[in-house]
Parts: C-alpha cells; sequence; structure tokens
C-alpha cells in the first residue's frame, strides 16, 4: 500500500508538544492563542489588529463557523430565505459539504478545470439571490484567480490548507475573501494530527 502523507515531525515539534502536555492547557489556552498569532503575521502576511483568527478542533468546524458567520449577518441584514446555497466544486474533501448541509444550506455543486480547482466563470454563473458563499479550495498549492468572482460581491471563503502563504497578483492567498480557512490534519503542509482555524478581516 502506498501511503497517503507522512508528517514531518522535528525535534522543535517535538518539544513544543511536550511544553504544552506539561501546561495542562489541552484545549484553549496559550498554545492556541501563539498558533493564532503567528498564523497571522507568517502565512496571512498581515497583523493581529487587521485580521482575526480562532483556532478550532477540525477543518470541518472551521467551515462550519464560517458558514454560520455569514448566515447570521445575512439574518441580522433581514434575510431569512429557507434555504440559502452554498457554491463549491465537485473535487474537494467531503468536509465542505457536511459543513454546507450542517447550516441548513444547499450545496450548488461546480465543476473543475483541467488543474482540480474550482471553475470561476461556471461558479459565477451559479450565483443567485440565495447564494450564501462561494467556498473556493486552492488546491494542490496553485492559488485561483478569484477576479471574476471578487466583481460579484458575493462572499467569497477560501479553503488554503493546501496552498498557505502564497503571494498572488490579488494579495496572499487567504485574504483576498471575506472569510478563510485552513485545516491541520495528519495530511496537511500544517500538521497539528487534528485541528483547523478561521480567519477574516471583518
Amino acid at each position: 500500500m502506498i501511503p497517503h502523507s507522512r508528517p514531518t515531525l522535528e525535534n522543535v515539534n517535538l518539544h513544543t508538544w511536550g511544553e504544552m502536555l506539561e501546561s495542562g492547557h489541552l484545549a484553549r489556552g496559550v498554545f492556541c492563542e501563539r498558533l493564532e498569532t503567528l498564523f497571522i503575521e507568517k502565512i496571512l502576511g498581515t497583523t493581529p489588529d487587521s485580521f482575526r483568527a480562532r483556532s478550532v478542533q477540525s477543518g470541518t468546524q472551521a467551515l462550519h463557523v464560517g458558514l454560520w458567520a455569514l448566515k447570521l449577518l445575512r439574518e441580522k441584514d433581514g434575510d431569512t430565505s429557507e434555504t440559502l446555497e452554498v457554491i463549491a466544486p465537485t473535487l474537494a474533501c467531503g468536509a465542505l459539504v457536511q459543513a454546507i448541509r450542517a447550516v441548513g444550506a444547499k450545496p450548488v455543486l461546480c465543476d473543475t478545470t483541467m488543474d482540480g480547482n474550482l471553475d470561476i466563470n461556471q461558479a459565477v454563473s451559479a450565483i443567485t439571490p440565495k447564494t450564501l458563499a462561494v467556498l473556493v479550495p486552492h488546491l494542490y498549492g496553485k492559488p485561483i484567480d478569484l477576479g471574476p468572482l471578487l466583481e460579484t460581491g458575493v462572499p467569497i471563503f477560501e479553503d488554503c490548507a493546501q496552498t498557505l502563504g502564497v503571494e498572488t497578483d490579488q494579495g496572499r492567498v487567504g485574504t483576498m475573501g471575506r472569510l478563510m480557512m485552513s485545516s491541520f490534519y495528519a495530511t496537511k503542509p500544517i500538521c497539528t494530527g487534528q485541528g483547523g482555524i478561521v480567519a477574516t478581516a471583518d
């Protein structure tokens, strides 16, 4: 069998894990706060004054939290549509559809281009007044050109788990949409075994 991936764990990682276990903070605490600050500064290339991040138990929960926030904002603005829609690609982690359904929305799946990323033109065509957000995973280290989507004004929720810290002509991946998330699952570039993060400039 060919393994999916094997995380690279260095002594500094093991030391930090030991320090965390000794502190007794196995959930929220100083280590989560440190992770959030470092993620904003090193990965998103900005500051905690202009961006906020919250670490959570998984990438799925990060998606769930972000979509709930967008749904609550729409309700606050007076939109009480019974069934909102979230646009997502057909080639993605199943967690995207799970999170969409968890907030009571309907997944609207769009095709991908030959590089595996969401077909932006198809996504733009799928937008309706019911569209809550467009979930955009940047896959395989290749960022998507978000230009056409940004012009629509529909909230973009970037999934950056496979494309962290990449600069584009439009800005750094994760800072161009309304929200961003990343997973820290065992197979991701930043691995904590489990975990995720959601961030926004709002």
